[in-house]
Order: structure tokens, then sequence, then C-alpha cells
């Protein structure tokens, strides 16, 4: 019964004909009805949020966002390494990351467990053998649940799970293939990246055909034998590190310094403990080519070698050669370029706003793709929860990523938290910053007599501030469980005055924050003669 055309109707209400739209648009009704759930709408999409990544960080954001009411789909797809290695959901930390590797770590700790018991009263007879094969099994039956876990988690919480590969096909637009190469094409109002990174390849001849990476060593079904460990970044050291312990003659090639990016002074001592413990270092030296001699599981490879400052070339036998020269984001891949979403050409990172969102209002980006953010699991968990309940929560809580502990789970344990002390120094001045340290002997290690003045405690207080913490570094044994409570007192601005004051547990290892006293600029005596 409209006297005019076109008659306007709002998500099936009716406005009216041209002269009731115009009033309701005057009055602001049109736009009220336009918005749902406090989005304005233009469109119908399938999901409010596609989630591109099934590791820690998806996976915490796609639940929060179910518990908001949000009808969510996440897409996980592991693409297998250049050996067939794949695995299932849960992301690199679960599968060939945090949970393999500590459980390996321990499993080395246990062993020099038993090298110290004898000295504590235990007798070993006969002697103690260590099975590979007994160790990898429970280590993947255990991951094997974790994948179980996951999946009844999505289910349980509404969450939609396909276990295909998601590539950007146009705005608010994906296509899915799964393993079977079917395709289905999905929209969303939003989309998560959380596809995270994947071992980096020298691009030498024999480096895919004949290596390995922490993506095959963890459910590697055989003993690796006499290894090669190729780089200096945390995964090279701790791979190193629980071999090492298992017994196996490791060798670590280093192309320029340890552990870049952490405290050098911290990174340089855990480089002198691994030496003394049997591991041995070839420094400023690249692979250039690795050739198969023989066959077998483990085989026998040749590696030949350059170094870095000098002509001299180098060839060596080993059985394994493991890659952990740095990890590249899964980001050129998924169809970016489509959408018009800038990454680092370089790097492959995609920078994003303290929001974690991407140059494309729609789209963001959590975890180990994100430029110039720590690449920790924590960190994505944190970062995917409280950006769900900034979307749909109403919140304005963001992630702090400055204030991020951390562990490297080498065999001499290295806890971290804050400022390193060469960032400290570029950042506030040498003028401003005073460093507090100390050895220590933990007790434990008293009765096999082993390792003293070998772990080592620092804190890097800010002058002007009272003495303000601004980093919290820590060797020895248990490193993360110490850091972790530091942590919490870091972020409420702990002072050395407040360090001082606190009584310290004796005896354990972290009581030695309480009694700092020797600082590196006065040059003081640090060693210890007891615990």
């Amino acid at each position: 019964m409209e006297t005019s055309m076109p008659v306007v109707f709002v998500h099936q209400n009716q406005v009216g004909g041209h002269e009731q739209t115009l009033k309701a648009h005057k009055e602001g009704t049109l736009k009220k009805m336009l918005e749902v759930n406090g989005q304005a709408e233009g469109h119908s999409y399938d999901y409010d949020l596609i989630v591109i990544g099934g590791g820690s960080g998806g996976l915490a954001a796609s639940k929060e966002a179910a518990k908001l009411g949000k009808k969510v789909l996440v897409l996980d797809f592991v693409v297998p390494t250049p050996l067939g290695t794949r695995w299932g959901l849960g992301g690199t930390c679960v599968n060939v990351g945090c949970i393999p590797k500590k459980l390996m770590h321990q499993t080395a700790l246990l062993g020099q467990a038993v090298s110290d018991a004898p000295k504590f009263g235990w007798q070993l007879d006969p002697k103690v053998n260590h099975s590979w094969e007994t160790m990898t099994e429970a280590v993947q039956n255990y991951i094997g649940s974790l994948n179980w876990g996951y999946r009844v988690s999505l289910r349980d919480n509404n969450v939609t799970y396909e276990n295909a590969y998601g590539e950007f096909v146009g705005p608010h637009r994906i296509k899915t293939t799964n393993n079977k190469g079917i395709e289905k094409f999905y929209t969303a109002e939003r989309f998560l990246i959380a596809t995270g990174e994947r071992p980096r390849y020298p691009d030498i001849p024999g480096d895919k055909k004949y290596c390995i990476t922490s993506d095959d060593l963890f459910s590697l079904h055989y003993c690796p034998g006499k290894t090669l460990v190729v780089g200096a970044s945390y995964v090279a050291l701790e791979c190193a590190g629980f071999l090492a312990g298992l017994g196996l003659d490791v060798t670590v090639m280093v192309r320029s310094i340890l552990l870049r990016g952490f405290d050098q002074d911290m990174a340089n001592k855990i480089g002198e403990h691994m030496e003394e413990h049997g591991i041995k270092f070839i420094k400023k030296c690249v692979p250039t080519k690795i050739e198969q001699i023989e066959e077998g599981m483990p085989g026998t490879l040749k590696v030949t070698a350059r170094y870095t400052e000098k002509p001299e070339i180098i060839e060596e036998e080993y059985n394994t050669v493991l890659l952990a020269i740095g990890r590249d984001s899964c980001t050129r891949k998924i169809g970016l370029e489509r959408i018009g979403v800038k990454i680092n050409e370089k790097t492959g990172k995609i920078p994003v706003n303290d929001e974690e969102q991407t140059n494309v209002p729609y789209i963001y980006a959590i975890g180990d793709v994100l430029e110039g953010k720590p690449e920790l699991t924590p960190v994505a968990i944190q970062a995917g929860r409280l950006l769900v309940r900034r979307l749909y929560g109403g919140s304005a809580v963001k992630c702090d990523y400055v204030n991020v502990p951390t562990t490297v789970f080498t065999p001499l344990e290295y806890g971290a938290c804050g400022y390193s002390e060469e960032k400290a120094i570029e950042k506030f001045g040498d003028d401003n910053i005073e460093v507090y340290h100390s050895y220590f002997w933990p007790l434990e290690w008293t009765l096999p007599a082993r390792d003293n003045n070998k772990c080592y405690a620092k804190i890097i207080c800010h002058i002007p501030e009272k003495e303000r913490v601004i980093g919290f570094h820590v060797l020895g044994p248990s490193a993360g469980e110490i850091t972790q409570g530091f942590a919490a007192a870091i972020k409420c601005g702990m002072t050395k005055e407040v360090l001082d004051s606190t009584i310290g547990i004796h005896p354990v290892c972290a009581e030695v924050f309480t009694s700092l006293s020797v600082t590196k600029r006065s040059g003081g005596n640090i060693l210890q003669s007891g615990c």
C-alpha cells in the first residue's frame, strides 16, 4: 500500500517508501536497524570468525569467540616435511616444540640424576641404559592424547574444525583444500591468521633430502647417533643439549653468535657449559653440501663446510644432520596478496597495530607470524584471547609484549624476563643502568661436586626509577619455575629494595636474588665457595 518506490526493508522489517526511508535516516533509526551485535552489517557471512591455524593461539582465540556466542571455523593443515613427517591438531608447541622438547630435556636430566645418584648412596648395578625407541613412543603417545583432547574441546565449545588448508581468494572469502584435494569455499566477517612458522633450510645440495629438522626429530623412530646440529638458536642448543644428555656424540656448527636476541652474557655462559660437558662447537662455519655415504637408520652423511672468516674447507661424517637455523612464517602461500594484506617481504612477518589488526581492517594476526613480537606459545594464547574479548566482549585490554618471561631448556637452563643487558643499555644509557650479579651453587650439586660457579643470577636495574628491575636472568636448575614468579613481581614494578627486603627460602636457588650485593660496575668478586 506504499505510494512511492522502492519499498525498503531492513532485516525483514519494513521501513517504508522514499519519504519514510529519508526520515528514518535523518532520525538515526535506519542506522540502528542496520546494526547487529553492535556491528554495522552489510553482508550475511557463513561465519563470524574464521581462524587459520590450529596452534595454541588459534585454538585459544576460537574457543574464546565461541564462548561469546560467535560462529567460528578453525582451519588446520600440516604440510608434510620433506621427509614426510606430519602431525595432528595443536600446532608446533604441542607436536614438534615445547612439549616433546621439555620431555626429552627431562630425559637427559634424569640421566644426569642417575650419574649423581651413587654420591647419594644409590647403588646402580648393572649399568643403566637408555632406549630411544621407548622414549619416543611414550612422547608420541602423550602428544596423541593431546591432539584428541583439542578436537574434543573444539567440539564441546561449538567450534567447527576442518583439517584443510586455507587460502584467501577474495575479500571476506576463503578456499579450503583437504588432503584428498576436495575444495570448499567459506565467507566470514573477520579472519584471524595464526599460521605460525616452519623450520628454514639453508638451500644447499642435500639439505631437504638428507637432513632433519625439529619437525622430524621428536618422532624419529631410530636413535640419531653421531649428530651435527647446524645453528645457534634456542632450538639448536636445546636439541644439542638433550641429545648429548642421552650419551650421543654431538657437534654444533655456529655461523655467528649464540642465542641471537637473548642476553649475550648469559648465552656465552651456556655455550661454555655445554663445551665443558662434551658438546663440540665449530664456530664461524656454515655447511655447503650434504652427501649420503651409507643408507640406514641412521645412515652415514658426509658434510662439507666452510669457515666464514678464512678460506679453509672442512669435511666430516655424521649419522644425522639436524638443521636449526631459524624459522620462516607461513604467510606467503595463503593468498594474502589477493586481499591486500601487507607482509615484510624479507621475513614474511605481518605488521599489525597494537590491537593485532593488519592493514586490512577485517584481518587480524597473532603468534609467531607477527613482526617484532616474541615467538612464544603463551604470548600467542594471551594475545588471541584478549583480541577476541575486544572484538566481541567489550574489553579494551591489550597484550603486553614487553615483560614476557621465557626459558631456554639447555642443559643449564636459562630463564629471562624483561630487557637483556645490551638492550637496557641501548635504551636507557649505561649511566642509568646498574647490574647486580652473582654465581651460585645449588645444594643438590654439592655432593656430586659438579658445576660450581656455573649457575648465575643477574638483575638489571633502572637507576632513575629507584632501581626498578627491568631485566631478570638466571642460569640454573628449574630456571623456568624461578622466572615465572619473578615475572609477576616485575610487572608489579619490583625494585632492588623490594628484593633486598624479601626473605629468601633456604636452601633453594632462587634465594640468591634476595641477597645480590655486587654490581658489575664495581668489579667485585662473585665466585661462591659453598651453597
